[in-house]
């Protein structure tokens, strides 16, 4: 811009174009007080509308979607169902689902009991829309090469009545344990859906070889199985195995108690080995003798009388009583020790009498004692036998002289 003097008039600025107006240069009268809105302002302003009508267009839609939503509720499977499965109540559910113009079953509370045990024609995965095609009513009669069979249930063990489409388990009543023999606990055969079911039987169409694996099943039990029903929802295998648990603890508690009363096993000679058998006198024994006793084995002695000095009790030997059952003795010896125990009452000429051994007891003390007692009464006895017989004249009571052979005896 340059600046040119002017002699004559005001000054002039530069060219045209560089000239200011008035306006431009003096303020109007208001100028000075107007406010506005910064840049950064008005971009706060605008961004805050701009998230308003979103929200409002958000919540517009959520207000209006109900009205017009198309979803309804429908019955679907609740598992994969397999064909030929029996279906139950418990196999559907309900879904929420836009069908359209599809084909379906509206879903009300008793929508599911319409097909219980019913017969899927087909597979039905879970979460279809099922339909009455879909299904068949269970079979009548036998097909192609079916067979058919009857089994009788035991429902003892439930308290509640059992239906056509209740999974059960098929249970093994097992034996109660005696003395004879253990027995056994009743034990889960198998998980089974009822179908074919009139509260106590059910009728199975079967291929031969599973009818031929059912007959030897019900053989090898000899009485109707047992069977328990499943709680709703719950997991069978668990339910089984906690039910086997209770009733092996049952069984072995049962054996435990019958052990104590059970007899000992009948004993079998070995390689080698004779059984002989030894009658026993327990005369001696007050309180009776049983096995596991410790006992003296006595020989009886023989009385002394007026031709034979007889013998006085001696021990025999130091025995434990095993096999010992009603006054006899079983012993599995050699045949060497066979002959001498088989012999020993005949030698001795009486059973062998037995007087058991107190715990703690001296044996060898004991042993001399009882000798020596015995052997006391023996010598009284033989010593007053001997005073009879020195005491005797010759003559004979009124008893004998009444008799004709003494007599006669006297006379000679």
């Amino acid at each position: 811009m340059s600046l040119e003097t002017h002699t004559d008039g005001p000054p002039s600025f530069g060219t045209p174009a560089d000239q200011a107006s008035a306006d431009d240069i003096v303020p109007s009268a208001g100028e000075g007080k107007r406010h506005g809105l910064s840049p950064r302002g008005r971009r706060v302003l605008f961004t805050a509308l701009g998230v308003g009508g979103m929200i409002a267009s958000v919540l517009g839609f959520v207000l209006t979607s109900e009205a017009f939503d198309d979803r309804s509720d429908v019955l679907v499977t609740a598992r994969d169902i397999a064909a030929g499965d029996v279906i139950s109540a418990s196999d559907l559910a309900s879904d929420r689902a836009e069908m359209g113009g599809v084909p379906h079953i509206a879903w009300t509370s008793n929508a599911p009991f319409g097909f219980d045990g019913l017969v899927a024609a087909q597979d039905i995965p879970a979460g279809t829309a099922i339909l009455h095609e879909m299904v068949i009513a269970p079979a009548a009669e036998p097909v192609g090469s079916e067979l058919e069979l009857f089994v009788s249930l035991d429902t003892s063990l439930e308290s509640t009545e059992l239906s056509i489409g209740d999974t059960v388990l098929l249970i093994d009543p097992g034996t109660e344990p005696t003395l004879e023999a253990n027995g056994e606990p009743r034990t889960v055969i198998r998980t089974m859906e009822l179908r074919d079911f009139d509260g106590s039987t059910i009728r199975l169409l079967l291929p031969p070889v599973e009818w031929g694996e059912w007959r030897a099943l019900l053989r090898a039990l000899g009485t109707s199985p047992l069977v328990r029903k499943v709680p709703l929802g719950g997991d069978a295998t668990e339910f089984g195995d906690a039910l086997e648990k209770v009733w092996t603890n049952e069984w072995r508690t049962a054996v435990t108690r019958l052990e104590a009363s059970r007899p000992p096993p009948e004993p079998v000679p070995g390689p080698g080995e004779l059984e002989a058998r030894l009658p026993i006198d327990t005369s001696l024994a007050v309180a009776g003798v049983r096995n596991g006793d410790r006992v003296l084995l006595i020989d009886p002695g023989i009385e002394p009388d007026t031709f034979d000095d007889g013998r006085p009790r001696t021990v025999v030997l130091e025995m434990t009583l095993e096999n010992y059952v009603d006054g006899v003795m079983r012993l599995l010896v050699t045949p060497e020790d066979w002959v001498a125990w088989q012999a020993l009452p005949e030698r001795l000429g009486s059973a062998p009498m037995v007087l058991p051994i107190p715990d703690g007891t001296d044996v060898a003390e004991m042993r001399e004692r009882l000798e020596g007692a015995w052997r006391v009464q023996w010598n009284a006895k033989r010593e007053r036998i001997d005073s009879e017989i020195e005491s005797f004249d010759g003559t004979f009571g009124p008893a004998d002289a009444a008799d004709p052979d003494v007599e006669d005896e006297n006379a000679g």
